[in-house]
């Protein structure tokens, strides 16, 4: 049988009041992962709470992806923000 053991979570994001990005180091079996799962949290008591198939897991010994990673979104965030000001700017003249 698996055994799955959450050993630290960095962090949540949530995505509205049933959804939610979590950030985790989890240990399955004998492996180790960082985890970047998104959760949900039925309200209907027979739905379904946990994690989904959504999402990315790196093995812990690949920190230098999580930091790659780390590098595309800082640039997807500087990219969007540059091109929400330009648009800004365009809408005040």
């Amino acid at each position: 049988m698996t055994k799955y053991e959450d050993l630290k979570v960095y962090g949540r994001v949530g995505l509205s009041e049933e959804e939610a990005i979590v950030v985790k180091k989890t240990k399955v079996d004998t492996y180790t992962y960082y985890d970047i799962r998104k959760f949900i949290n039925s309200k209907d008591p027979n739905g379904y709470t946990g994690p989904t198939k959504k999402g990315l897991t790196i093995n812990a010994q690949n920190l230098d992806t999580v930091k790659k990673l780390k590098d595309c979104l800082e640039k997807l965030i500087e990219v969007e923000e540059k091109k929400e000001e330009k648009e800004e700017k365009e809408k005040e003249e």
